[in-house]
């Protein structure tokens, strides 16, 4: 993750964006009173939902850990 201040991404924001994308990483941008915010790229935030999603309840949880240990294993079942 890197950080930078609101006036050097309006200064660089292609290079910033251009950094974010190829490295499939945030940046945190720092603004006035204390105003943060986060430039990622889609497929990391569709990901973190996605993440979010499955492991919302105990019962999705134990689901999807059930069927990351059968593809290890070689058992799963499609």
């Amino acid at each position: 993750m890197k950080a930078t201040t609101i006036d050097d991404f309006k200064r660089k924001t292609k290079e910033h964006l251009d950094a974010v994308y190829d490295d499939q990483d945030v940046l945190v941008v720092v603004g006035p009173k204390d105003a943060h915010f986060v430039i990622l790229p889609l497929e990391v935030y569709q990901s973190w939902k996605e993440s979010a999603y499955l492991t919302s309840t105990v019962a999705n949880t134990r689901r999807l850990m059930e069927s990351i240990a059968q593809d290890q294993a070689g058992t799963l079942q499609r």
